[in-house]
């Protein structure tokens, strides 16, 4: 059998496991009274914005299968939204933080652990990069975090194994 999996049908799995993480939901509801809005590979003209915050879009969906590819790799991208209403920085032992990052930031790991419990943990990421470029053009109350994901299965010859 070949491994032939449907990316769209990945980055739902991939969204609806992070909308179950418990942690994710937690931090969402106390920071930003508001549950995270998840959004799979969207066109320009359902992109979110500052007004959806907190928001996650999957996008970027990518794979590489084949006949003779034991390791079946998939990839997706993750764009962590956020609205920061305090213009107030973190402080800690002199060192200042803007909210906006460090509420990204939190997130950004939040969405990295659920990724890494995907299917009870047994099938985290084999990689991933992430990046915290920070404040999405000129509104200084809108933040980004990316994050870019890989994961590898391992097949036995002429198997399959769902994603």
């Amino acid at each position: 059998m070949i491994q032939n999996e449907d990316l769209t049908l990945i980055g739902v799995k991939l969204g609806e496991a992070i909308a179950l993480d418990q942690g994710v939901a937690d931090y969402c509801n106390t920071y930003f009274g508001k549950e995270l809005a998840i959004y799979v590979a969207p066109d320009a003209t359902i992109l979110p914005e500052v007004t959806d915050a907190p928001y996650l879009f999957i996008h970027d969906l990518a794979k590489r299968e084949g006949a003779m590819n034991m390791k079946p790799e998939y990839q997706a991208i993750f764009v962590i939204g956020i609205q920061s209403k305090s213009a107030y920085a973190i402080t800690g032992n002199g060192v200042t933080v803007p909210d906006g990052q460090q509420r990204a930031s939190e997130l950004l790991t939040l969405v990295q652990t659920a990724l890494n419990n995907y299917k009870g943990g047994c099938q985290p990421p084999a990689s991933v990069e992430a990046y915290l470029p920070g404040i999405v053009g000129s509104d200084t109350s809108h933040w980004q975090a990316w994050l870019a994901a890989t994961w590898q299965l391992e097949l036995p010859l002429g198997y399959t194994r769902e994603f």
